[in-house]
């Protein structure tokens, strides 16, 4: 990328109020697990994309993708104060709790963890030490999706070096998924306490911001209550609570991770093309939204019924990229 190209990239903040201006009305009645629901279809088409070695079919896939977990994001920042849901932060501040110019499992870069253990599952190290962290890498507020690309390469690209796309698709899925059944759990949490009024306000002044969220966490001794299991009938107000950490510590760790596989499937479709010219395909995530979301103009406008904003009917908005033919 050119140094004028750098300087038409747009912080990721800017994407989730620009995508939230041109599908606002599209978005009246849809709940955030619906949604989520966007953005696993896009991680589907990049599925597909893998399967069939369709690299700019991989790309518009990934920013389609992107556009759906913005959207995401842009709601829970906007739902009603109290939700189980409400993320105060942006997307950038959310993929930041984890990935602080570090590794979130070892804090060093490059990422030193062992191999074999990262897919062991154990409590999630959402702790103040990492908040400090977080504190003092302000400038990823105004990061870029290639700013974020260029961190995760420092951090991982050793490791994006020996995984095999299929591998990088895998995770990816597993990740999204993740964050699907955990955006399902607080849900029906968020039933429950509408009937339970009393525990509400805990919740609520748990779920103001990142920073507040952490600090409960940290001070209720989250990591032992996630890493427990909780009894599966039980009602009582430290049940109700373990599992709303559980969930809520799910929630924000699995769009973080979900976001870095994303940018590490397009880091190593970046490392196929380059190996390969004769590919031509264009995998840089800033351009690609550009091209896809604004084309020849200066302003967005949706990709599929070209306005601004958004005018596709609510029947066929999805159909182009998931009713297609499979083989």
């Amino acid at each position: 990328m050119t140094k004028e190209d750098h300087m038409f990239e747009q912080p990721v903040s800017e994407w989730e109020q620009a995508f939230a201006m041109l599908y606002e009305h599209r978005m009246v009645g849809r709940t955030l697990g619906e949604v989520w629901l966007g953005a696993l279809g896009g991680f589907s088409g990049m599925a597909q994309a893998i399967r069939r070695s369709e690299y700019q079919s991989l790309a518009t896939s990934a920013a389609e993708a992107l556009q759906w977990v913005c959207l995401f994001t842009y709601g829970c920042s906007h739902s009603r104060a109290g939700s189980t849901l409400h993320i105060s932060n942006s997307l950038s501040e959310i993929v930041a709790i984890s990935y602080p110019g570090v590794c979130g499992r070892c804090q060093s870069v490059p990422c030193a963890c062992d191999s074999l253990a990262i897919d062991k599952r154990r409590p999630w190290p959402l702790n103040l030490k990492l908040l400090a962290h977080r504190r003092e890498q302000l400038g990823f507020r105004e990061f870029s999706f290639g700013n974020w690309l260029q961190m995760f390469t420092k951090i991982f690209g050793g490791r994006v070096q020996m995984m095999s796309l299929e591998s990088v698709g895998f995770h990816l899925l597993e990740e999204a998924t993740e964050v699907a059944l955990n955006i399902d759990v607080l849900a029906r949490i968020d039933q429950y306490l509408d009937r339970e009024s009393d525990a509400a306000a805990e919740v609520a002044e748990a779920t103001k911001s990142i920073e507040g969220f952490i600090e409960l966490y940290s001070a209720l001794r989250g990591e032992e209550l996630y890493a427990r299991d909780l009894d599966p009938v039980s009602y009582a107000p430290s049940s109700v609570l373990a599992s709303f950490l559980q969930a809520k510590a799910g929630l924000l760790v699995g769009i973080a991770d979900t976001f870095s596989w994303l940018c590490t499937a397009l880091t190593k479709t970046e490392l196929i093309l380059n190996s390969n010219q004769a590919l031509g395909a264009q995998s840089e995530i800033d351009q690609v939204l550009r091209n896809l979301y604004m084309g020849s103009g200066q302003s967005l406008r949706c990709p599929k019924c070209s306005s601004a904003p958004c005018q596709c009917n609510e029947f066929s908005e999805s159909l182009p990229r998931l009713g297609r033919q499979h083989d």
